[in-house]
């Protein structure tokens, strides 16, 4: 009696955790995916993260964010991971070879039982061309209205 139920029990979290990991599975092929420890070091990443950072997928392991996220951003986000929070937002990462980019990312901190932070999972999308353009679009709106000029003309047609 006891043990059909248990066995019952059983096979509905096996099928459960079957479909979380094919959504795992699904969410690491779909843009940025990076898996951080507790430390935010890396544990993984896909290879649209290593593209983003220009670093081979397999040395992401073991490197700290500080690398790519600048101190004070990283602090942070530290801080409001260890208190759980999931954070959002655009983040300027350092790419290897030294330029600027951007990513729209989500991260996701997952505590043990007692509470205390002990992996992040990152998800995102590269935006730095996004902004770039947007970046362009606004200094060309801002040359046109200083060039925009006003001429006012009283009824009898003088300026």
């Amino acid at each position: 009696m006891f043990n059909r139920q248990l066995k019952a029990t059983l096979a509905a979290r096996e099928a459960e955790l079957v479909v979380l990991r094919q959504r795992l599975a699904q969410q690491e092929q779909a843009g940025i995916f990076l898996r951080l420890d507790e430390a935010l070091r890396l544990l993984e990443g896909n290879a649209s993260a290593a593209e983003l950072l220009g670093t081979p997928g397999q040395a992401l392991a073991g490197k700290a964010l500080g690398q790519w996220l600048a101190q004070p951003r990283l602090e942070a986000l530290a801080k409001a991971l260890g208190r759980g929070e999931v954070q959002q937002g655009e983040y300027p990462l350092r790419h290897a070879d030294g330029r600027e980019v951007w990513a729209c990312m989500s991260w996701y901190p997952q505590l043990d039982a007692q509470g205390r932070l002990y992996q992040v999972i990152g998800q995102g999308r590269e935006v730095t061309k996004a902004l770039d353009t947007a970046q362009q679009n606004q200094f060309v709106l801002a040359a046109l209205v200083r060039s925009t000029a006003v001429i006012q003309f009283d009824l009898s047609g003088n300026i």
